[in-house]
């Protein structure tokens, strides 16, 4: 028996031609149910936290979140249990990127405004090479990747932190959500690191809430010496009412949501699971899941128009919240990345 969040129509249209499926809300996926329809492998969303507590015992053998993200199954359950956890990392890169870039569309920046980005994985390469053609200046941080000898691309500098606080119009955050470790991101921009942005400059997360101190930023925002763009929260989906009511720009983490994302992520835990079952399972094509998709217009609309903090004001309720992410249309990709080739020779 095969459990899939009922938000991922693809996989369980896909699977329900080998297996047996049930699809359920992903907030309700508990204990007692794994035991009663003794499920064997569970399809997954970031609403379902998979603890060992939830597992150990169960027939799960498999686990598969369709996600860039993973820090919604615990480290016991990935390192501590039977279960293979599968992921599908970068597979809503462009469409990350494509909502960062819509804001600074949106802000009408001056060319040559310096853009710091704080991760340089798969979305934050893939940013940064946009930023590039746009005639920003881009700086980088990321200490993990330093600290084994990449070698950044000459299009973009690699600095430390502080240094890109202090030098950047805008700050945009890509990194996992960590609390351990010698490179942890939680609260990683606190009240003293937020002190170090330029008046008037611009801080925006679409990575994990929690790496900025939503507190310390609401006094930094309410004041108008920052402006911030939040698509995710601490205790998300309790989203704390002083921040919505302090920002003027944020959505209900959908940054990632596009049509060609949520195929993506469905094509990456279908291979997987293919893999770990050994069934010949036959998995469609990525153009064979996208149809005609928005405009450019529609998707940014999508962003800059979301209804979400009109609605939390009037309701600040989690059904809001998570009613108000459900209910987001899928966005088109529209972007063409360039390489950093091109970007070599656009350049010099």
């Amino acid at each position: 028996m095969i459990i899939v969040d009922e938000q991922l129509p693809i996989v369980a249209r896909v699977l329900g031609q080998y297996a047996d499926v049930v699809c359920v809300d992903g907030r309700s996926i508990d204990r007692a149910f794994l035991e009663r329809v003794q499920a064997t492998a569970l399809f997954i969303r970031t609403v379902t936290h998979i603890s060992n507590d939830l597992i150990a015992g169960t027939d799960v053998r498999f686990i598969a979140s369709a996600s860039a993200g993973i820090d919604h199954v615990e480290d016991d359950v990935r390192n501590g249990t039977d279960a293979l956890v599968a992921h599908a990392p970068g597979c809503n890169a462009q469409a990350v990127s494509e909502y960062v870039m819509t804001w600074l569309r949106c802000f009408d920046l001056p060319r040559g405004s310096t853009l710091g980005v704080v991760g340089f994985g798969h979305v934050g390469s893939l940013l940064s090479r946009f930023a590039c053609a746009s005639g920003m200046r881009v700086l980088v941080s990321d200490p993990p990747l330093a600290g084994i000898g990449h070698a950044f691309p000459s299009p973009v500098t690699h600095v430390d932190l502080d240094e890109l606080l202090h030098a950047s119009d805008v700050v945009s955050l890509h990194v996992p959500y960590t609390e351990a470790g010698l490179h942890a991101t939680r609260g990683l921009i606190g009240t003293t690191r937020l002190a170090m942005l330029k008046n008037n400059a611009t801080i925006i997360n679409s990575s994990r809430g929690g790496i900025v101190d939503e507190s310390a930023l609401v006094g930094h925002v309410s004041s108008g010496r920052l402006r911030a763009v939040l698509d995710v929260y601490e205790n998300e989906p309790s989203v704390s009412q002083k921040v919505i009511e302090a920002l003027r720009y944020c959505t209900p983490h959908i940054a990632g949501y596009s049509q060609q994302a949520k195929a993506n992520a469905s094509r990456m835990v279908l291979e997987a699971y293919r893999q770990w079952s050994g069934l010949d399972i036959d998995i469609p094509e990525l153009s064979q899941l996208v149809g005609r998709t928005m405009s450019s217009g529609e998707s940014d609309a999508v962003i800059l128009q979301h209804p979400f903090r009109q609605l939390w004001l009037s309701d600040p309720s989690i059904e809001t919240f998570n009613s108000s992410r459900r209910l987001t249309p899928l966005r088109g990709e529209h972007l063409r990345p360039p390489t950093w080739e091109e970007l070599h020779v656009l350049r010099d």
